[in-house]
């Protein structure tokens, strides 16, 4: 098994540091801010920061894991598993909004995009699996 981990782009890591700094700049310098009660705004700051640990699962749970005959996206809190043998078609995508690079990947059942840190050496390692599989 090899493990190929997902690619932050450093745009949604600048979206993560504006949304937990925003809360604090507004609490001590808005105004308003100090009309609130001091457990209000400990509500306010749970139920906003509780939203970071879906953060932290998009960010560090996000990979693929290529075995021989089959490799699972891991995304957040779920996971697919697509053998190799149904991969239609992948294309790297140089540019985009999103991400510097992407993979573009059609199999037999779906159409998805992946952002890795190493495109090139899944890819490598997905053709290489699909000539061995046809081989045997």
């Amino acid at each position: 098994m090899k493990r190929y981990p997902w690619k932050v782009s450093p745009w949604f890591l600048l979206f993560l540091v504006i949304y937990n700094l925003f809360p604090p700049c507004m609490h001590f310098f808005w105004e308003g801010g100090a009309a609130l009660s001091p457990s209000r705004w400990a509500v306010f700051f749970v139920c906003l920061y509780a939203v970071d640990i879906i953060w932290l699962a998009l960010l560090l749970g996000n990979r693929v894991d290529l075995f021989e005959d089959r490799f699972i996206v891991h995304y957040s809190l779920g996971k697919l598993t697509y053998a190799i043998t149904d991969v239609i078609r992948m294309e790297k995508l140089e540019k985009s909004p999103i991400s510097s690079e992407r993979i573009l990947m059609v199999t037999k059942k779906k159409k998805f995009y992946l952002s890795l840190k190493d495109c090139d050496g899944f890819m490598a390692a997905i053709r290489q699996a699909q000539a061995k599989a046809a081989q045997q």
